[in-house]
């Protein structure tokens, strides 16, 4: 690895790590009835709403009965099936951060620009 490689990804894991911190800042666990209030478009996005290089909020249950709702970077989409990357470290549900997940448009709580 060279010195310009090296800085780059220390570079990248100091924007990734920040990102964590700031994603599981946001990590909601949440309440049926709650949900509504907090993300009141889910599952009302159009797919033009959604941005490859962009974020989406997106709900996943947990095995515990619990539910994590975690920001996926969105590597590219087709119809209403939108691929990506976990953008933070999972608390609740199973993976880790940049781990690729696929999901429909309907999943879709919340959307987030680059």
């Amino acid at each position: 690895m060279t010195l310009e490689q090296d800085q780059l990804a220390k570079e990248l894991v100091a924007v990734a790590n920040a990102k964590v911190d700031e994603a599981q800042g946001n990590v909601q666990l949440l309440c049926n009835d709650c949900t509504a209030k907090i993300y009141p478009r889910r599952g009302q996005f159009t797919i033009d709403e959604v941005h490859v290089g962009g974020f989406v909020k997106v709900m996943y249950p947990g095995m515990d009965g619990r539910r994590e709702h975690i920001w996926v970077q969105v590597t590219s989409k087709r119809g209403d099936l939108i691929y990506g990357t976990l953008a933070n470290e999972p608390v609740i549900i199973p993976g880790r951060f940049g781990d690729k997940v696929s999901l429909t448009l309907k999943q879709v709580e919340d959307v987030g620009l680059e």
